[in-house]
């Protein structure tokens, strides 16, 4: 009896034992982390709510000053706006009073042009902890501290010059150990300042320019044999009617994403390591014949450039605008796309485009997944009045995907061909159109579905899914 008793006891106190602990950890729980976690958790925050958090537990009184990740981000758009003042105390202080840490981001947002004049001495106090990143979105910025491009620290530069008068400069050097650059709202219209200043930055592999802003009847000139990756996206031109080209000397690039007007040219060398490209032009639709074989050469240019590339994305323009045609542009009957193992474009699905696609397939012969983005022009556009005919058999094609299908002539005859020519096709995956539909759309629909069942398979592994 006394025993049972005795176990009732230690089990009660056991118990309690155990709320015990469950009510510390749900009060000091985050404290009780391990340095490296909440390091981890502060790295996300603006300083100024990390110097706030010191006040919560003993714990954090001074963790902010040990902190390697530093965020001084305010925008014009936040619900108490921060003052230029208090902004550049608040940047000073911590600067001053944080331990002797190295920092590994240095991360500045500010909208005001007031704060340009401190930024050199904010980057030079960086410098002296060995900043890999240094992450600046500022206005009426003309310059940075030299120190920078002599850092043998600096590893990621990514600058947002918003509202910047007149043209930002770069140093004939770079730095030794910078690997990632990333422009944004710069002007750069001095070609041969920041062609030189990129081919300088010896190990430098990625390479991002957005909302850039070019110099017309300019030729960019970049070399750079550890480039990676390539990204230039929604360009803006100095004149009405502007043209400038971009030549790339880039042998070990694997990835090249572009986002632009047919005003830009891009013309590389040969890139033997190829991965991924993902071409979006973006074409007027009032072009003049002149314009149209222009661009057609353009594009014929850039496709043969990328012909090494495994995974290919591409924009209707691309076929819509300018019609992939060999017999108008000698370089097509040549070109192959031997590795191209995906691709992806989006495309109105016009007789034109149909047959562009006929060609692409004939040429890419490795092709294992297919993907259709079909554009609402698709209503418009002209059925197909003549058999398709691919002429050879598509020996990989496994995978297809078809997104707004609406149920038209053009649709049955595409996928007609593939499932006439696909030997090892595994799956037809067909997603039909969301948007608003003309009359008798389910009617339309259904009719589809029964057609394409009907259609014989060389496959006997194909399968079709609506979704």
């Amino acid at each position: 009896m006394e025993e049972s008793t005795n176990i009732s006891h230690v089990s009660s106190e056991a118990i309690e034992e155990e709320k015990n602990k469950k009510k510390r950890r749900s009060q000091y729980g985050i404290s009780d982390l391990p340095d490296s976690i909440l390091h981890h958790i502060f790295s996300f925050l603006n300083i100024q709510h990390a110097v706030r958090a010191s006040v919560l537990s003993k714990r954090f009184r001074n963790l902010w000053k040990s902190l390697s990740y530093l965020n001084f981000v305010t925008s014009a758009d936040d619900e108490q706006p921060t003052h230029y003042e208090d902004f550049v105390i608040m940047v000073n202080k911590v600067l001053i009073l944080r331990g002797k840490s190295d920092i590994v981001r240095l991360r500045v947002h500010f909208e005001n042009e007031d704060i340009a004049p401190h930024i050199e001495s904010w980057i030079s106090a960086a410098i002296q902890y060995n900043v890999r990143e240094v992450d600046l979105t500022v206005h009426a910025l003309h310059d940075l501290p030299t120190s920078l491009f002599f850092s043998k620290s600096l590893k990621v530069l990514r600058l947002s010059l918003t509202d910047c008068v007149g043209m930002f400069t770069f140093p004939s050097l770079g730095p030794p150990m910078l690997e990632v650059l990333i422009l944004k709202f710069c002007t750069l219209a001095w070609a041969d300042n920041i062609s030189g200043f990129i081919s300088a930055c010896s190990s430098l592999k990625d390479l991002v320019l957005q909302d850039v802003e070019l110099g017309s009847e300019t030729t960019y000139h970049i070399k750079n044999g550890n480039l990676k990756r390539f990204v230039i996206k929604d360009e803006i031109m100095f004149a009405n009617e502007p043209h400038c080209i971009f030549q790339i000397n880039a042998p070990n690039l694997t990835a090249f994403t572009c986002s632009i007007e047919m005003q830009t040219e891009i013309l590389f060398a040969p890139l033997p390591l190829l991965n991924f490209a993902d071409i979006e032009l973006e074409v007027k639709t009032d072009l003049t014949e002149d314009e149209k074989q222009r661009y057609l050469w353009q594009i014929t240019r850039l496709l043969n450039a990328v012909r090494n590339v495994k995974s290919l994305k591409l924009s209707a323009d691309v076929f819509d605008q300018v019609a992939f045609e060999p017999r108008v542009v000698p370089d097509c009957r040549s070109m192959q796309f031997h590795n191209l193992t995906y691709l992806s474009f989006r495309t109105s699905l016009s007789r034109d485009c149909i047959f562009t696609i006929v060609e692409l397939l004939k040429i890419s012969p490795k092709i294992k997944t297919l993907v259709i983005h079909v554009a609402e022009e698709n209503l418009t556009s002209g059925n197909m009045g003549e058999c398709l005919e691919l002429g050879c058999m598509l020996h990989h094609l496994k995978v297809l995907k078809i997104h707004g299908v609406i149920g038209c002539i053009n649709e049955i005859k595409l996928l007609q061909l593939v499932l006439e020519k696909a030997i090892v096709l595994e799956k037809m995956l067909i997603w039909t159109a969301k948007y608003d539909m003309p009359p008798h759309r389910e009617k339309r629909l259904e009719s589809f579905r029964k057609t394409l069942s009907t259609v014989p398979r060389v496959s006997s592994n194909a399968t079709i899914s609506f979704f």
